[in-house]
């Protein structure tokens, strides 16, 4: 071998016995700077709205099922009254504070970062909004029940841009000399059916002996017409919670709230605590759930939440063991009960009760509805309650902060 072939030999040896050991280094790690570990953010799971004396906090947690749920002074100040919901891992809030606005929160595990606000005032003539509910994935509802002069403000804002779509003001008609006092409604394609409650603004002595829901287009909340159903009289409106829902059929339940403490209400044989259906939008005569014949004694439901295939879970007042309306909001008459939409059965849990205000806002999770209820004088704790199951088929989950807290809503973190 002269020495030209020498030269050229060694170096393919030298490159090729450097080529070995890059790849040798490069396969495991040596040789080459290493990236150093990221923690992986950790957000808590739920979001807690709770009220404590006269202060009211927002605060997260990982668990509603064991421990406790801290309240007092954790987490954001807020001023909802429950007013709130979280789509898509932020919370959307109205904020009733002298701010007075819509805010959008995202969850971190820092906490909550307030990423936007809209200012309510441009929105709203009456300068607040009091229902604010998901009609979907990317859009939210806020409305207004209807002022003095019979009109009613809305607004629609698209999610997560949190921009506003579309906003505006519409009169709902008076009814036989009867005034539009209250109104809430649920979207189904593109209409929304505006449950109502009908009195005398001012005095409350006197309603229509009927159920009665104006249908508008939505967004526009235009070509409103009424239907009526006659199978009793109250509120379909929702009070505290809604009192309406869509379920997998398209064909929307409502439930009336009727109480004997307000004036010519009636008595429950005449005027019963039901449920009652539209369909094809229209109310439904086929179908009327009587409530009241499940029970000895007077009672109203004061709001529900569907869990799905015709199962809801609602506020069941006891009004025979009241004296007078204002009890019924402030001391332990208010059952938890399991409805059966399509075979028309009630089941009452064996849940501790307490006054209707405190018994809210669950969010649902596979099979099991966490709700949170909040006796007076007693521990209040979030309730993991099985969907499938009857009077006995829940455990007791979380604490909550002591005898005087008063939980709004819990919002999954997703």
């Amino acid at each position: 071998m002269n020495l030209m072939n020498s030269y050229v030999f060694r170096l393919l040896t030298m490159l090729i016995i450097s080529g070995l050991l890059f790849s040798a280094c490069d396969e495991e790690g040596e040789g080459t700077t290493p990236t150093p570990d990221v923690p992986e953010e950790i957000i808590p799971s739920f979001s807690v709205i709770a009220q404590v004396g006269e202060e009211e906090y927002m605060t997260a947690t990982d668990t509603l099922t064991s421990g406790k749920i801290s309240i007092i002074g954790q987490g954001i100040e807020t001023q909802t009254f429950g007013s709130a919901v979280g789509v898509g891992g932020y919370v959307y809030l109205v904020n009733g504070g002298d701010e007075s606005t819509i805010d959008q929160y995202q969850v971190t595990e820092k906490g909550y970062e307030k990423i936007a606000s809209i200012a309510v005032a441009p929105l709203s003539p009456v300068g607040r909004f009091r229902i604010i509910q998901k009609v979907s994935d990317s859009e939210l509802l806020l409305f207004n029940w209807p002022d003095d002069n019979d009109v009613a403000p809305y607004a629609v804002v698209e999610i997560p841009s949190f921009t506003v779509k579309t906003n505006g003001t519409f009169t709902v008609p008076k009814v036989a000399g009867f005034d539009p006092v209250e109104a809430n409604g649920i979207v189904k394609d593109d209409k929304i059916y505006l449950g109502t409650m009908y009195s005398n603004r001012g005095a409350w002595d006197s309603f229509p002996d009927s159920l009665i829901t104006w249908v508008y287009d939505y967004p526009t909340f235009e070509n409103g017409r009424m239907i009526v159903s006659t199978a009793s009289l109250g509120t379909v409106a929702g009070f505290s919670g809604p009192s309406a829902i869509l379920d997998e059929q398209g064909d929307i339940y409502q439930q009336n709230i009727r109480s004997k403490h307000w004036y010519n209400m009636g008595t429950r044989e005449e005027m019963p605590s039901v449920f009652v259906r539209i369909r094809d939008g229209e109310y439904d005569d086929s179908y009327v759930f009587n409530i009241s014949d499940q029970f000895p004694s007077t009672v109203s439901l004061i709001g529900v939440q569907y869990v799905g295939n015709g199962i809801a879970y609602g506020k069941l007042l006891d009004e025979d063991a009241t004296n007078e309306w204002d009890q019924a909001w402030s001391e332990n008459y208010t059952s938890v009960v399991r409805i059966d939409l399509y075979n028309q059965t009630v089941t009452k849990l064996n849940i501790p009760p307490g006054p209707f205000i405190a018994i809210d806002g669950g969010v649902l999770l596979d099979d099991k509805l966490y709700w949170p209820i909040s006796p007076v004088g007693g521990a209040a704790h979030v309730y993991e309650i099985d969907i499938n199951g009857g009077a006995d088929a829940f455990t007791v989950g979380a604490e909550l902060d002591g005898n005087s807290v008063r939980a709004f809503r819990i919002m999954q973190n997703d």
